[in-house]
């Protein structure tokens, strides 16, 4: 069963860039993207992860490389 997991950060000083970013981290942990979102400054991504420990290590990566991104979701 593939694990969810959105997250989102705040794109006000145009850093739009972090979507790609982010995107090749999730890669690196065999994630996909399933959606993308963005409402006024905020930016969301969701992404579908094979097993729990890749959500693990994408998100421990996260938090320590990218603290303006917030994990919203994780099921």
């Amino acid at each position: 069963m593939p694990n969810y997991i959105e997250i989102s950060y705040e794109d006000d000083n145009q850093s739009y860039h972090l979507d790609s970013d982010i995107i090749e981290l999730a890669n690196r942990y065999a994630g996909i993207v399933s959606d993308r979102l963005r409402e006024g400054d905020k930016r969301t991504i969701e992404f579908l992860f094979p097993h729990l420990v890749n959500v693990s290590w994408f998100t421990t990566d996260v938090r320590s490389y990218m603290p303006d991104v917030v994990l919203e979701k994780l099921s």
